[in-house]
């Protein structure tokens, strides 16, 4: 998968920023987060609700080396197999019948993950908070919008800057 990437920030943007992925729960803390870019829109991100463009905020293009190795999420289906090798616990589940109540609730293996994979691609069905496959959520779906996490940086290059006004002009 070669493409481009966006992240956005009210802080200038430096590699020696980015953090290791340390395990949290559905989300982890580290690495960097960015999604899919397009020239007409930016990105799901930058399009949705969660998206607070701060005055001054700069939008930062990537582009990934072609080797890059993903760890490709579209559907909940697929999510749950992700959990088969990387799930380290469940947090919360009904107390009366076992069953899935709540997003967010397993802490998934990130930086074992980050051992065989440069980023995780996770868009699509696995984002979204409504579906269900047999019951069960998807374990990214409070991930909300197409999301990359990516491990290693060492495997995309910045290649533009958006300033705020062209930032501001694509969130519609």
């Amino acid at each position: 998968m070669n493409g481009k990437y966006l992240f956005v920030s009210r802080h200038e943007f430096k590699f020696s920023d980015i953090k290791p992925v340390r395990n949290r729960h559905s989300k982890p803390f580290g690495g960097l987060w960015t999604s899919s870019f397009c020239e007409e829109a930016g990105s799901e991100w930058l399009q949705s609700q969660l998206c607070y463009l701060a005055d001054g905020a700069k939008g930062y293009v990537f582009e990934s080396d072609p080797n890059s190795k993903f760890l490709n999420v579209d559907t909940v289906a697929e999510a749950l197999a992700v959990l088969d090798e990387y799930c380290i616990e469940k947090t919360t589940m009904n107390r009366r019948d076992g069953s899935e109540y709540a997003l967010g609730i397993y802490k998934i293996d990130f930086e074992l993950m980050a051992e065989r994979f440069d980023a995780i691609h996770v868009k699509g069905e696995a984002v979204q908070i409504y579906k269900q496959h047999h019951g069960r959520y998807s374990p990214f779906a409070d991930w909300s919008v197409d999301s990359i996490l990516w491990f290693n940086t060492e495997r995309i290059k910045l290649i533009d800057t958006l300033e705020y006004h062209t930032l501001s002009s694509l969130k519609r």
